[in-house]
């Protein structure tokens, strides 16, 4: 499923960043295809268009998935503090991403402060992040919850993250704990 097909079937998502990225994406084509007979102006309008596109490419700032009230939003300290003795927590945080999927943008992992991080799922894959958003400030919302994941989906995650053939070899035990499933995202 591509990317323009998800953000068609899903008409709430917002994507903000994206369809700037693809009005700039369209004026390329339009000059690339273009019948313009003037040399001149088809290259000003060509060199525009790679300069839009090129703007673009780290501006990965936007709103993905469902609207975030991020005036609400928690610390990822104050998320570890909230879930005790709980199995699941409605909450918005803010938090650094520590690292993305590199495969689709379906997930990303948030520094919890602690030397750790907590996965974070796109909610039923209905929107994808950029994946140039490493070191960038989050604001998550969805439901937290204690998640046990197995050995198959820690390597599918290990190999999404581009890690070595010999990392995913060592992982042999299923992990539980702290993971969100975000219905929409906020990138700073």
């Amino acid at each position: 499923m591509s990317f323009k097909t998800v953000a068609l079937k899903s008409a709430p998502v917002i994507f903000s960043a994206t369809n700037t990225l693809n009005i700039h994406f369209k004026i390329f084509i339009f000059a690339f295809k273009s019948n313009i007979k003037n040399i001149k102006m088809k290259k000003t309008i060509y060199l525009f268009a790679v300069l839009l596109l090129m703007s673009n490419v780290s501006n990965a700032q936007g709103t993905y998935g469902e609207a975030v009230d991020e005036k609400t939003a928690i610390s990822m300290t104050e998320l570890v503090k909230s879930m005790s003795g709980k199995e699941e927590v409605n909450a918005t945080v803010t938090g650094k991403v520590a690292t993305v999927c590199q495969a689709e943008g379906c997930w990303l992992k948030m520094d919890k402060g602690d030397g750790t991080s907590m996965m974070v799922r796109m909610k039923d894959h209905k929107f994808f992040l950029p994946k140039d958003i490493t070191g960038k400030t989050a604001v998550i919302a969805g439901v937290a919850k204690i998640k046990t994941t197995t050995v198959e989906m820690l390597k599918h995650y290990a190999e999404d993250e581009g890690k070595s053939e010999e990392y995913i070899a060592t992982i042999k035990e299923p992990k539980t704990e702290l993971a969100f499933d975000a219905s929409g995202v906020i990138i700073k």
